[in-house]
């Protein structure tokens, strides 16, 4: 199968119906080989380079075919820049694709790169069906904290997930104020489920 396209640019388009925040935009594409079937829905949602979500947008087509080049337009309240993001599209309703690229320095100008199949990606799979979905997710990286990177502890967590037998143990190392919030606000509440009965009786 020949490969999927996705490119983006930052852009003005003025034309756009949205709060004024709206200047902030992301151009989208994603450019088929031949038009594609059976999709009733396509999204994309964009993440920042520590997977906080930076925003999205959804296609849905005007008649039973699809066209090959489908096109987004992902606002945002800050200017986007030239900072890594992580790209995952969604075929109704269900995540499919997945790329990380860096928009060009210059408004207008396209980047691009091919997208590939998110079962590909065992780390990133696990992130956008298991903890982007969780309120507690979001915290991870607001200002009130300061953890270690996101995809460290993406691996971590999915290699943990994946453990047969015996879970393996986790050592929770660092600033002591960081390493309990970690181990309280995070780890507790992806290792009960989110549970906050639980989570008060948590033995970390």
């Amino acid at each position: 199968m020949e490969n999927i396209i996705l490119r983006a640019m930052r852009t003005f388009d003025e034309s756009v119906c949205a709060p004024e925040y709206a200047r902030n935009q992301l151009a989208i594409e994603i450019i088929f080989p031949e038009p594609p079937v059976f999709i009733n829905e396509l999204a994309v949602r964009v993440y920042s380079e520590d997977y906080q979500l930076i925003g999205a947008d959804v296609y849905s087509p005007s008649s039973q075919k699809t066209p090959r080049k489908v096109r987004f337009i992902v606002l945002s309240d800050t200017f986007w820049d030239e900072n890594l993001y992580h790209i995952f599209v969604f075929q109704n309703g269900l995540p499919k694709w997945t790329v990380s690229l860096s928009p060009s320095p210059s408004y207008e100008v396209w980047k691009k790169e091919k997208l590939d199949e998110l079962e590909s990606h065992p780390d990133k799979k696990f992130f956008i069906e298991r903890l982007c979905p969780t309120d507690w997710w979001q915290n991870m990286y607001s200002e009130q904290f300061h953890f270690p990177s996101a995809e460290k502890v993406i691996g971590k967590l999915y290699s943990y997930s994946e453990a047969e037998g015996v879970c393996p143990h986790l050592l929770v190392t660092g600033n002591n104020l960081m390493t309990k919030a970690f181990s309280c606000f995070i780890l507790a509440a992806y290792l009960t489920g989110n549970d906050k009965s639980e989570q008060a009786v948590f033995s970390v």
